[in-house]
């Protein structure tokens, strides 16, 4: 197997994780617990924004991003349009339409 392959999906699956993973705690945790901490939260959430999770985040994020199109344009081959039309091509567009889609979500 290409070792550029290899390198792009270690790439992919660990920053996706993590996204996937800091997304998930600050929803369903960190605001909640910010939120009932009342003014208090601020100080928290200035000590987390010190660490750099607003820069963290993002950078998972495109890395994600950028190494799933990578993976998408090697495995079409240079045959894009019929890529697209096969059933790994479908799921791989969705999945990539879903995660730019998040993406910008989170960034507006």
């Amino acid at each position: 197997m290409d070792p550029l392959v290899i390198v792009l999906r270690l790439i992919h699956v660990v920053a996706g994780a993590l996204w996937v993973g800091m997304v998930t705690f600050v929803t369903y945790f960190l605001q909640p617990a910010l939120l009932e901490a009342g003014p208090e939260g601020g100080k928290v959430m200035a000590a987390v924004q010190r660490r750099g999770i607003m820069t963290v985040m993002p950078i998972l994020a495109l890395a994600t991003l950028i190494s799933g199109l990578w993976l998408y344009l090697l495995a079409a081959g240079g045959r894009h349009a019929a890529f697209a039309r096969s059933g790994p091509g479908m799921a791989f567009g969705l999945g990539g339409l879903a995660a730019i889609a998040a993406f910008l979500t989170g960034m507006i």
